[in-house]
Formats: C-alpha cells, sequence, structure tokens
C-alpha cells in the first residue's frame, strides 16, 4: 500500500532502539550531548537496512477495489449519520418527547412511524389500526412507551400552520436516509461479491463475531490478499502505538505517553476500536487485560485499542496464514 510507514511492533521497535543506541555509542567521542551528532546518527540509523523503507508498489486490482469501496461505504455512512442527525433536530421541534425514545432513527420501523406521524399534531389524524400497524417492528416496551408519550398529547404549541411545514421535512429526510440504506446494501453487495472467494475472508467468517464489515477492514488495512507481516498489519490499522515525548522526569521515567498512530485511515482506526470491544467482550484473556486496564485507570477506548490490538492483529495473522 502506497504512504505505508516501515514496520515498528513490539519487538521490532525494541531491537532497532537496542540497534540505535549501540550505535549512537560506537560513534561517540564523549558522554556529551552534541545536537548535530545526535542528527548525523539519526540520518546514519535512517539509511541502514533494517530501517530502509519497503520500495513503493503500486496497489493490486483488487486492493484498488477495496479501497474505492471501503471510502465509498465511508462517505454514504457519514451521509446517512447527517441525514439522521438533521432529522433528530427537527424532531426535537416537532415532538421532543417521541425523539428521546428512538436510541436507532434508521429503524425501519421507525422511518415507516415518522412517515406517518411527523408531528405531534399528526398524532389525532391517526387511528388505532394505523397506529398499531406501524408498531409492529418495535418491542412490546417500546410499543407501550409509545403510546404512552402520543397519549400525554405534548407539544401543545405546534400549531397546524406549524406542522404543515415540519411534516414534508421530515419525510425528506427520510427519503434521504432510505437513499442512504439502499446505497450502502449495494456498496455492501458489491463488497461481499469481491472478497468471497479470498482464502483469509472465509477463514475470518468462522470467527465468531466478525462480520462483513470488519473482514472487510482487516483486508483492506492490514492483509491485503495474504497476510505477510503482523507489525506491519499492526501500523496499517493504527494498532501500533508511538510514544510522543521527549527527555526524563526526575525519578527517571520517560516524559510523555504512547498514542495511537494518527496517519492510519479513520476507517481503519474505527476497526481496531472496534474489533477491541468485540473481543474484549468474548476472550478470557483480552477480558483480563480490559480489566488490568481499566483497573490503573485507562479509559476504555485506550484499552480497546493501543493495549491489546497488535495481540490480537497477531492472531488474526497466524489465522490468515
Amino acid at each position: 500500500m502506497s504512504g505505508d510507514l516501515p514496520p515498528c511492533g513490539r519487538g521490532g521497535s525494541h531491537r532497532r532502539s537496542e540497534a540505535g543506541k549501540r550505535f549512537a555509542e560506537s560513534r561517540s567521542s564523549s558522554g556529551a550531548k552534541d545536537d548535530g551528532r545526535d542528527g548525523d546518527h539519526l540520518v546514519a540509523i535512517g539509511r541502514s537496512p533494517d530501517n530502509a523503507p519497503e520500495s513503493w508498489k503500486p496497489p493490486s486490482e483488487l486492493q484498488d477495489q477495496l479501497d474505492v469501496l471501503g471510502s465509498l461505504h465511508e462517505m454514504l455512512t457519514a451521509e446517512q449519520g447527517a441525514a439522521c442527525q438533521r432529522l433528530r433536530g427537527v424532531l426535537r421541534e416537532a415532538f421532543p418527547p417521541l425523539e428521546a425514545l428512538f436510541d436507532d432513527i434508521k429503524r425501519a420501523w421507525v422511518l415507516a412511524f415518522l412517515r406517518l406521524i411527523p408531528t405531534a399534531w399528526h398524532t389525532s389524524c391517526v387511528s388505532d389500526a394505523e397506529l398499531t400497524e406501524v408498531l409492529k417492528g418495535a418491542t412490546k416496551a417500546m410499543r407501550e412507551r409509545v403510546r404512552t408519550v402520543l397519549q400525554a398529547g405534548y407539544a401543545p404549541w405546534l400549531t397546524e400552520a406549524r406542522a404543515r411545514i415540519d411534516a414534508p421535512r421530515v419525510h425528506q429526510l427520510i427519503a434521504q436516509i432510505e437513499l442512504f440504506s439502499r446505497q450502502l446494501a449495494d456498496v455492501e453487495k458489491q463488497l461481499d461479491t469481491l472478497t468471497e472467494d479470498l482464502t483469509f475472508r472465509r477463514q475470518v467468517d468462522g470467527v465468531p463475531g466478525i462480520g462483513l464489515h470488519m473482514a472487510h477492514r482487516l483486508l483492506q488495512f492490514a492483509f491485503d490478499e495474504t497476510p505477510t507481516d503482523r507489525d506491519q498489519a499492526a501500523v496499517r490499522m493504527g494498532a501500533c502505538p508511538v510514544f510522543r515525548g521527549s527527555g526524563k522526569t526526575t525519578k527517571g521515567k520517560p516524559k510523555g505517553k504512547a498514542v495511537l498512530r494518527r496517519e492510519a485511515a479513520p476507517r481503519a482506526r474505527s476497526g481496531v476500536y472496534l474489533l477491541g470491544r468485540l473481543v474484549s467482550q468474548r476472550l478470557d484473556w483480552a477480558k483480563r487485560m480490559y480489566a488490568d486496564g481499566r483497573r490503573r485507570g485507562q479509559s476504555a477506548g485506550t484499552v480497546w485499542s493501543p493495549e491489546t490490538l497488535a495481540d490480537r492483529i497477531r492472531k488474526l495473522w497466524r489465522v490468515g496464514m
């Protein structure tokens, strides 16, 4: 893949730091700090064979298609999310209590309900039979909560004139969300067709919790057609942390902290988070690592991302091999 960084897994980075230290010591004439000499050493280390970047190669036809479809999927997902937020904004004005009930506004029954009752004023225009039909997709508890909100008759400030203005806005946003859903389904079908015959795809399909989206992200950013380097896979996914800081504290500890590489694509980094959450829920060793990280005061996202993902990538790499 173009623009990739050299491999820098846990073991590789340790060996290179030790090699760099020995190289610097062999070229130093004294223990005094010299920025010019340090710079020369860094240049020499960067030019050494162990640190030379791989020569650029054009992406394969499969990789090119994965990149295009992945970018399209990400764009459509973002557009659909923006349309959902705009719809929620309208509902907060037209029907506040009802908007608060819907945790996922993209669900088919929710969109069908809002098409029938776009504002609180339209509640009186709907028969009980129509309401029962449109709520069939909801759970029993949700049906009861929706009926309670409708019977309470909130939003008395909403006049018929205002309702007739808000209703078309709601219907337009619903149409946009449904259009994006159809387009996403089409992209996912293309991804499924493109990768269904790949050995790695068939193997990870057997891993509990990994479906089309996660398999595609792993193929796009980490493993290409065939896994070759597990540390490079972690770098591409943004799971190989890098230390940001300089110097040491009075207690001899390094100043700074390890953070994820922001050079990785956003879709790859979100895949890191989702994969971390998945395995931390399903695998005993990941559960223990998650509990230890939380005990040490780390956020859930931090533990799910750099602390355990390099190990998960290595395990998946063995599956791919």
